[in-house]
């Protein structure tokens, strides 16, 4: 076979390939074309004519910037191979992906003469992908709705017991002190009180569900309103030692906490420590806020005790903010719950650890 048929029959072939065939001429100023296939006149929809002596870069001219682009002028200015996936603009106006590789071609003294350019549709392919990418996106989306959902019943469950629970159980007792230390009267009331603060403290979960977080109390007033209103109707005395002060600033979640651990070990006291002396302390070290609730009680075997919801809560809560729950006690000893969170759960927790303490409450 002759050198003219071998160059016949790859003519016939670069003209007859499926996909673009391109040569460009690199000796020349800004890179023209010189060459097209038939390939690449049905994928652009662009005459023969309308393309020769042309820059490549009129099918992309009128897009935004894109990552593709650079890799290949960075390959063309330094003569080299490239393979890219860049969108394109046929004549018609519509938008294509086209699959570009480029191929430096250089004489028998290395010159830089030409580029040769593969271009396929990849079009579908990249629909594909999108289509592919948004479902993987909707069910992210439907797993973290699932997740939050949990989150919220968890939390709703949370709040029932360690909060609205507490109250009724307060206004309860009350009701069982009336005829015997306190007067029907004066019993009355202050159960009224509580189940009030039980109704408001429904309304502004609810609130919270509907409309977001509410600003409570702050955790000084919390505290010594809880502690205040425990004092006539408790069988023990009841201390407050707290040393944190107005200098120390904490986090609205980690007041919060505080709070609900305070109120639900004090619920435990009152219910089986028999206790004759309370005491609730807070103080601020060096390595962050630390609480203890300690009693005189009869204490009890840790090895032997079921742990409640109560307990299992505290910790629950205290995980977002990395804290440790210590439970010290043992039979005829009391008992003594303390609790030690760091100094960057103290003071403004970060963005991720504020987000899951959110949650938690």
């Amino acid at each position: 076979m002759t050198l003219e048929n071998v160059q016949a029959i790859m003519s016939v072939a670069l003209e007859n390939v499926r996909e673009g065939v391109s040569i460009s001429d690199a000796t020349r100023p800004d890179n023209p074309l010189i060459y097209v296939n038939r390939g690449f006149l049905q994928l652009t929809g662009y005459s023969h004519e309308e393309v020769i002596n042309r820059n490549c870069r009129f099918l992309h001219s009128r897009l935004p910037q894109q990552p593709g682009l650079d890799r290949l002028r960075h390959a063309i200015r330094n003569g080299e191979a490239a393979v890219v996936e860049v969108q394109n603009r046929r004549k018609n106006g519509s938008l294509f992906w086209n699959r570009l590789s480029v191929t430096p071609i250089f004489d028998a003294a290395g010159v830089l003469r030409h580029f040769i350019g593969i271009q396929e549709d990849i079009t579908h392919q990249k629909d594909k992908e999108a289509l592919s990418q948004s479902l993987q996106q909707q069910q992210t989306i439907a797993r973290l709705i699932r997740e939050a959902q949990e989150e919220e019943r968890r939390h709703i469950g949370e709040e029932l017991h360690d909060n609205i629970n507490q109250l009724l159980a307060t206004a309860k007792l009350y009701l069982t002190m009336s005829g015997t230390s306190l007067s029907p009267q004066l019993a009355i009331a202050h159960a009224k009180t509580f189940l009030g603060s039980a109704i408001e403290e429904i309304r502004q979960l609810s609130a919270r569900m509907v409309h977001g977080r509410v600003q409570p109390l702050s955790f000084a007033e919390q505290l010594e309103n809880l502690l205040e209103s425990l004092r006539p109707v408790v069988p023990f005395a009841l201390r407050l030692h707290n040393s944190v002060g107005d200098d120390v600033e904490l986090s609205e979640e980690l007041r919060q906490l505080l709070y609900r651990i305070v109120q639900e070990q004090l619920n435990n006291v009152i219910k089986h420590a028999c206790a004759k002396s309370v005491t609730v302390a807070l103080k601020a070290t060096p390595a962050g806020i630390m609480l203890q609730v300690s009693d005189d009680g009869i204490g009890f075997d840790p090895g032997n005790q079921h742990t409640g919801i109560g307990l299992h809560n505290m910790r629950n809560r205290l995980k977002p903010l990395r804290g440790r729950l210590l439970l010290q006690t043992a039979p005829g000893e009391g008992c003594r719950l303390l609790v030690k969170l760091p100094l960057r759960a103290a003071a403004r927790p970060q963005p991720e650890i504020q987000a899951l303490a959110a949650a938690a409450y």
